[in-house]
C-alpha cells in the first residue's frame, strides 16, 4: 500500500513538472512574438477584454522600438483550472528614433492562465502598465 502511495506521489509530481514545463514552454513562444515585432500574434495569446486594455500599447511599442524581453517563471500554482504564474518579466526597448535612449522594464508580474480549448489563453495579468508606450 504504501509503495504504491508513493508511486501516486511520484506520478503527480512528474505531471506537474511535465505541465510546468509545457506552461513554461508556451510562455517562451508567446514572448518571442513580441521580440520579432508580431504585436498581432502576441496579443492573441491575451483574451479579449485584457487584449482591448493592452492592444494599443503593444502596437504602440513595437512601431516605436526593438523589443528585447524575456521571461523567468519563478513559480507555477494550479487554482482551480487556471494556472497562476509568478514570473519575472525583463524588457529591453531600443528606440527606432536615434536620438531616444534605450529603455529598460522589469516587473514581477502574475500571470493568470486557462485552458480554451485546445489552447492556453493569458486571462489575467497584473501589471498592464509594462507595456507603456514609450515617452
Amino acid at each position: 500500500m504504501i509503495n504504491r502511495r508513493l508511486f501516486l506521489l511520484a506520478g503527480a509530481a512528474a505531471l506537474a513538472a511535465g505541465e510546468r514545463e509545457q506552461i513554461g514552454a508556451w510562455l517562451g513562444t508567446v514572448v518571442s512574438r513580441l521580440r520579432e515585432e508580431s504585436a498581432a500574434e502576441f496579443l492573441g495569446a491575451f483574451e479579449k477584454r485584457l487584449r482591448q486594455t493592452i492592444d494599443r500599447n503593444v502596437w504602440g511599442l513595437v512601431r516605436a522600438a526593438e523589443v528585447a524581453c524575456s521571461v523567468e517563471v519563478v513559480e507555477i500554482k494550479a487554482s482551480g483550472s487556471a494556472q497562476e504564474i509568478d514570473a519575472d518579466w525583463f524588457m529591453e526597448l531600443r528606440p527606432r528614433a536615434a536620438a531616444t535612449a534605450n529603455e529598460e522594464r522589469r516587473e514581477r508580474v502574475s500571470i493568470r492562465v486557462e485552458k480554451s480549448g485546445k489552447t492556453l489563453m493569458i486571462t489575467g495579468f497584473s501589471k498592464p502598465e509594462l507595456f507603456r508606450q514609450l515617452n
